[in-house]
């Protein structure tokens, strides 16, 4: 059946996987100092973890004056206390094959292990390790970074819980994540939009070094299907260089 990513509602990147239900995001927080609130709040983002293994193919349709689309697969793999997210495209004539593996667990930053082939046609080499902002590659030649896929910001050490709004028809908590020295091009401030109900990314704002806006990230209709929350359609747009990118999959996951 066709849909498009699931899971994470965290929004990018992990955003495409099957997570534990989700009990939502406490009422309590809005009592609570903004960035106490805001620290409980990324803590809470970063612990979700998937229920189980899958695998997935899709596309990373990219929209930049003419449309480019990039087969891609993604496995989730547990290897408790950690789990991977597995990305790969499969090159092209014109683009060589990468390989991004994201190595996420509670209480530790993200490992980001990527590598790209030498040229079209072959296979990528060994796998350099990134950390942090240093995983700040466009990855298949699309508008999501690396960093997009391990929601790298929630893991910065500024975080601040704004307000309670309305965003998409639905309530949301208004998460700051700020990083305390951007490089240039980098972002600086990324303020996400976190569904009470759902307890996940609904939208976001990725702000640069310079305090302008940089990308936008966003998902379609969330539903939730036995038990478990699932997105239509995520969308990255990058609006200073007015390129986008939409991220689908065809979920045959295997068993």
């Amino acid at each position: 059946m066709k849909r498009c990513a699931t899971g994470l509602a965290v929004l990018l990147l992990a955003a495409t996987t099957v997570l534990s239900p989700s009990t939502g995001v406490p009422d309590s927080l809005s009592s609570l100092e903004p960035t106490e609130a805001g620290q409980i709040l990324a803590a809470r983002l970063r612990s979700l973890a998937p229920a189980e293994e899958s695998r997935f193919r899709g596309v990373l349709n990219v929209r930049r004056g003419q449309t480019k689309i990039i087969p891609l697969t993604l496995r989730i793999t547990i290897e408790a206390p950690v789990w991977k997210a597995i990305y790969e495209t499969s090159g092209s004539e014109n683009a060589p094959a990468e390989k991004l593996i994201v190595v996420h667990g509670t209480n530790r930053p993200n490992e980001y292990l990527y590598a790209k082939a030498a040229k079209p046609g072959e296979p990528p080499g060994a796998p350099r390790r990134l950390a942090g902002m240093e995983a700040a590659i466009a990855f298949g030649g699309s508008d999501f970074w690396l960093i997009d896929f391990g929601l790298e910001f929630l893991h910065w050490p500024r975080q601040r819980l704004l307000q309670t709004e309305m965003r998409k028809g639905r309530v949301c908590h208004v998460l700051e994540s700020t990083h305390p020295r951007p490089a240039p091009g980098d972002y600086g401030r990324v303020i996400s939009w976190v569904d009470k109900e759902s307890g996940g990314i609904i939208l976001a704002e990725g702000y640069d070094h310079g305090n302008k806006l940089l990308k936008e990230f966003s998902i379609g209709k969330v539903t939730k299907v036995e038990g478990q929350w699932q997105l239509e359609e995520m969308e990255i747009r990058n609006v200073q260089s007015k390129s986008r990118t939409r991220l689908e999959f065809d979920f045959d996951r295997a068993r």
